[in-house]
């Protein structure tokens, strides 16, 4: 197990330019418990792409989502399919409200993510549109939206 810590934590020094601190590589130890390593390694190439994932506890986060992501596609390969699906869809709403002529406000994934249960990509974006970047004006016309299609009657 030693050797294998090892192999990983010399790849971590290698793509990051610099060895990872105690409680970095006490967690990577703990990752190879329930991880194969090359899926680690690959993890952590991966991670090395992000040039915005700067300190070495967000590499971890970032290692431990992929990872994680990889065991729910074996497991679950439906519900990674969905989950893929929808953070596509929470990306390119983000780019299209940032977009936008006047943006007031970030656009939080989770408010996304509860838009989708009632509304398609492109009708949020229609909506996005008229909003015209006034988060106050798109979080009231999605309001109204989304009680329209969940109470047809008022």
């Amino acid at each position: 197990m030693a050797e294998i810590a090892d192999a990983v934590t010399d790849v971590w020094k290698k793509v990051f330019g610099d060895s990872p601190s105690q409680k970095v590589e006490a967690s990577l130890i703990r990752l190879l418990a329930h991880n194969p390593q090359d899926e680690i390694l690959d993890a952590i190439q991966i991670t090395s792409t992000r040039f915005h994932i700067t300190s070495e506890t967000d590499r971890l986060k970032y290692v431990s989502g992929i990872l994680k992501n990889k065991r729910i596609e074996k497991v679950l390969p439906d519900k990674a399919a969905e989950r893929y699906q929808l953070n596509k869809a929470v990306l390119v709403l983000q780019a299209h409200w940032n977009k936008q002529p006047r943006g007031t406000h970030y656009l939080d994934r989770s408010v996304i993510q509860e838009w989708l249960t009632d509304c398609s990509v492109d009708e949020i974006k229609a909506v996005m549109d008229v909003a015209e970047g006034y988060w106050a004006r798109l979080r009231e016309e999605m309001k109204r939206l989304i009680k329209s299609r969940r109470d047809p009657k008022s």
